[in-house]
């Protein structure tokens, strides 16, 4: 369980798809190909210490 604490930060990283993708499902034994627009993807999450570096690791 997450209890937010206001000394951390909170930084999510994205990817947006602007184009479309094929997408393939069977239903019932049928093929079904459907073409559908692309979508923001989230990748990474980080939730710490705004002021943290690389350097503290080897601290």
């Amino acid at each position: 369980m997450y209890k937010f604490n206001k000394q951390n930060e909170i930084a999510i990283a994205s990817d947006s798809n602007p184009g479309y993708f094929y997408r393939t499902s069977y239903v019932n034994g049928k093929k079904k190909e459907e073409k559908v627009k692309g979508f923001k993807d989230y990748d990474v999450a980080y939730v710490g210490n705004p002021s943290f570096t690389v350097n503290d690791f080897f601290r």
